[in-house]
């Protein structure tokens, strides 16, 4: 049986302008996508000036907070098998750029599966190289 779990959100916030996310809470880091003005987006953390949304990290003005409780994000619990660790990519493809590395034995939280990739807060694994807990 595998396991679940759930973390609680943080609330959701309307946009008020456009903005692009990024991988971590830093404008240095890689851009993952983009969101548009009045965009409503569930936030799952904050940290200095950022908002963790489901694709990344977002800015915000140090007066904006959640208009309302988020819902619980529900992950499918993996953990790294391979001996050598695995790499998070920021794409499900090995041709996407290395945002990460996770050793072995290091739990993988899974917003997505798919038959080879899955998902999670931080980019994308191999299946091939995590096993369900």
């Amino acid at each position: 049986m595998t396991k679940k779990h759930a973390k609680a959100g943080n609330g959701y916030t309307t946009l008020t302008a456009e903005t692009d996310i990024w991988v971590e809470p830093d404008t240095e880091s890689e851009i993952v996508g983009h969101l548009e003005e009045g965009a409503k987006v569930a936030i799952y953390d904050h940290c200095s000036g950022w908002m963790k949304v489901k694709e990344g990290w977002i800015p915000c003005a140090a007066d904006e907070q959640p208009e309302a409780p988020a819902p619980p994000v529900v992950y499918d619990l993996y953990r790294v098998a391979a001996y050598s660790g695995t790499n998070l990519y920021s794409e499900p493809n090995r041709a996407s750029a290395v945002t990460g590395v996770l050793p072995l034995g290091a739990d993988v939280e899974a917003m997505k599966t798919g038959k080879e990739w899955l998902q999670t807060e931080r980019g994308w694994v191999l299946r091939s190289r995590v096993r369900k807990v």
